[in-house]
């Protein structure tokens, strides 16, 4: 079952990988990002959440 499950997985991912150069994106991720409401890696209020949290944990 693992085996069969890992197979599929590996297909899921290669089919992903796939769509995105389709589209002209680096990886599935940045395709999907753009449809999210993050609109994307760069996105400023994604940042600032960042730097908060880390300030958070290191305190």
């Amino acid at each position: 079952m693992m085996k069969q499950q890992e197979i599929l997985l590996k297909r899921l991912i290669s089919a992903r990988h796939e769509i995105a150069q389709l589209t002209n994106f680096p990886t599935f991720a940045h395709r999907a990002q753009i449809n999210s409401i993050l609109y994307d890696y760069n996105n400023d209020v994604l940042k600032s959440l960042n730097v908060r949290f880390y300030r958070k944990m290191i305190n």
